[in-house]
């Protein structure tokens, strides 16, 4: 199973500067960078601050809640990785706390129990058990196995800093930003959506086109109920311990194994549980 690692404040910042060299040389960090800054500017400073802007549309976020999705992911540990999650709550908490102060009809949820970063996103609005999560293997586990066989044991996910979003049907979604050392993620992502998408002929899949994002992060904030548009001081605030953590390394997931690789059937975009099968089961040999 994947390793969890936390670091002193010597070493993290000798994982920082890592961190920001692979930024300025890696392609795949350099476009999660644009996206990063994207989804914090364009998708929440200034959403908070637009007077048009609401995301409080009951029916629309139950619906969302009560929807079914399936996707390819990495499954993450809250138990393995508890020193881990314990600093990632922490910033959670004093955003939390910030929003209460500012809000009073502001929800808070906190949650890792379903915690992953999203491969590629395969189905959507269905509910689906083992047996029907299964029909996908036979086009997906090859192409796992063989990359991760490749740079599993040599790459590492290094959590440094949040990402943020506040969006029409989710409300305000806060995650820990993930800076891969190799692109595993991105091929597994990219060969297993051609490969579906040529070979699966028969599965339920998504429209091919739906599906854009280019992150490597995980969820685990959400507000709701907000009073929009929020306040100068909020927003100032709020700014201000976001990027806080711009420089903070939560730390780090290593020796990503096949058996860290699942396909889940979850409720909502927090993907909870329905049913999943991990990369590694035996039942679902690579014919």
């Amino acid at each position: 199973m994947a390793r969890y690692q936390v670091f002193p404040n010597a070493d993290a910042r000798k994982v920082l500067q890592n961190v920001d060299r692979l930024r300025c040389h890696h392609d795949h960090l350099k476009t999660l960078d644009n996206c990063y800054a994207f989804m914090r500017q364009k998708e929440t400073y200034d959403r908070m601050r637009d007077p048009e802007f609401r995301c409080d549309d009951p029916d629309k976020m139950n619906e969302l809640d009560r929807a079914h999705f399936t996707s390819l992911i990495v499954k993450l540990s809250p138990e393995q990785g508890e020193k881990f999650f314990l600093r990632i709550r922490q910033a959670y908490e004093q955003i939390g706390a910030l929003l209460r102060r500012f809000d009073d009809r502001a929800t808070v949820e906190i949650y890792f129990d379903s915690a992953h970063i999203t491969i590629k996103s395969l189905q959507d609005g269905l509910k689906q058990d083992a047996d029907a999560l299964g029909r996908y293997f036979p086009v997906i586990l090859p192409i796992v196995r063989k990359w991760i066989d490749r740079f599993g044991t040599d790459t590492s996910l290094y959590a440094v800093g949040l990402f943020t979003n506040l969006s029409k049907e989710k409300g305000l979604s806060i995650g820990v930003r993930f800076y891969p050392s190799l692109p595993l993620v991105q091929i597994i992502r990219g060969e297993v959506g051609a490969a579906l998408y040529a070979h699966g002929s028969g599965l339920a899949l998504r429209v091919e086109g739906s599906f854009h994002t280019m992150l490597t992060h995980s969820t685990g904030f959400r507000a709701r109920n907000l009073s929009l548009p929020m306040s100068t001081g909020f927003i100032k605030e709020f700014q201000t311990i976001v990027e806080s953590y711009d420089a903070t390394v939560f730390g780090a997931i290593q020796n990503i194994q096949v058996a860290d690789v699942y396909v889940r059937n979850g409720r909502s975009d927090k993907l909870v549980t329905v049913a999943e099968v991990s990369c590694a089961d035996e039942n679902w040999p690579v014919p």
